[in-house]
């Protein structure tokens, strides 16, 4: 429920309105997880001086940022979202029932979109945020359903129930990404999900083929980049496939990074004027109005050098443990869908205090018992 709550949210405010519906939400699991496990949390020492001292960062900042809106909203978001994914890392997971309930939340979500749509993303002439989020809600239902085409194992260790729920939500979800929004990042997301999904389920052999073609076909597409983005542009002008008009579209007009450029441009000059330990988390949203779109200079622009290693540094071993199969089939499976549909967002567009699974993810890198 927790790695739900964007859909939760979206479901209700189909039916009421209510503001930041995500974080009362997440609000609620923690008060939950507080009554029924008080008596049973495990944390590590790490998790805990981790979560000090990113909370004892955003008051500081705050006070170094004379209290300025974004910090204050940041520091909000991180006290449900990052206590909660604390409490909800110290208590043992099913991860088999965890993984299905998230299925079924995401089915009862695309029907909600299907039946009770909030926008429809290609009549808005600014291709704005709105769709941006409607797209990258629904990278982990197309990767929950792609899973289990993916995996034989998840397949026989299902009921056929779920196997159809799975079919339906990867054919719905990618139907929504493809051609009812413009985002591109989500796109990207779903393919590293599928291909982090083909790992986990595959032999050494097969990796290291996997590997080869990949690298053979990124040196062609560098080779031949002017000649591949002309084709693109010759190919797709008239596609109804909201991202690739958009590609097209920014393509024509010098403006593939849609502004983004200027963003990191300013964030490049914050840096270089405090690259150790940056200016504090709110800084550059006080005198630009808007996040960076992208983490690792959001976090060099906050927090310096120091600071980004900090943060990042814990997301290695899960990385590594990952790669390398060292979790159960239904717990890498979350954790692979919860890292594409994070990751490749934050490199592009979002801030990550705003994600619950950024925390959720940081906080399972720290204090994971497996």
């Amino acid at each position: 429920m927790f790695l739900s709550t964007t859909c939760l949210a979206s479901i209700m405010d189909a039916i009421i309105s209510i503001p930041y519906a995500s974080v009362f939400m997440a609000l609620i699991i923690a008060v939950v997880l507080i009554a029924v496990n008080y008596r049973s949390f495990l944390f590590t020492r790490s998790s805990i001086i981790a979560y000090l001292c990113v909370l004892s960062v955003l008051l500081i900042s705050l006070v170094l940022n004379n209290w300025n809106t974004f910090g204050v909203r940041y520091t909000l978001f991180f006290i449900v979202f990052g206590t909660t994914a604390l409490l909800l890392t110290g208590v043992k997971v099913n991860y088999k029932t965890a993984f299905l309930i998230w299925v079924c939340i995401s089915i009862l979500y695309l029907i909600q979109e299907l039946f009770l749509p909030g926008i429809d993303a290609l009549k808005q002439s600014d291709m704005g945020v709105e769709q941006m989020g409607l797209a990258y809600s629904f990278v982990p239902s197309a990767l929950l359903g792609g899973s289990f085409l993916v995996s034989s194992k998840l397949r026989r260790s299902c009921k056929v129930s779920y196997i159809i729920i799975g079919v339906v939500l990867l054919i719905g979800a990618s139907y929504i990404i493809l051609f009812r929004t413009v985002t591109r990042g989500a796109i990207l997301s779903v393919l590293l999900g599928f291909f982090l999904l083909s790992w986990v389920v595959s032999g050494k052999q097969r990796r290291n083929w996997i590997i080869s073609i990949l690298l053979c076909v990124g040196l062609l597409v560098y080779l031949n980049i002017d000649s591949i983005l002309d084709g693109f542009i010759a190919m797709f002008q008239n596609s109804e496939i909201g991202a690739l008009k958009k590609m097209v579209s920014f393509m024509g007009s010098d403006n593939v990074s849609n502004g983004r450029d200027l963003l990191y441009a300013n964030a490049i000059t914050y840096i270089k004027e405090r690259p150790i330990l940056g200016h504090g988390v709110g800084y550059f949203e006080s005198h630009n109005g808007i996040y960076v779109h992208q983490l690792l200079l959001q976090l060099m622009c906050e927090v310096g050098v120091v600071g980004m290693i900090l943060f990042l540094v814990p997301f290695t071993r899960l990385f590594h443990r990952i790669l390398n199969t060292k979790y159960a089939l239904f717990q890498s499976y979350t954790y692979v869908i919860a890292l594409s549909s994070t990751f490749v967002m934050l490199l592009f567009s979002n801030a990550h205090w705003l994600l619950p699974t950024f925390w959720y993810l940081y906080f399972v890198s720290l204090n994971s018992y497996d």
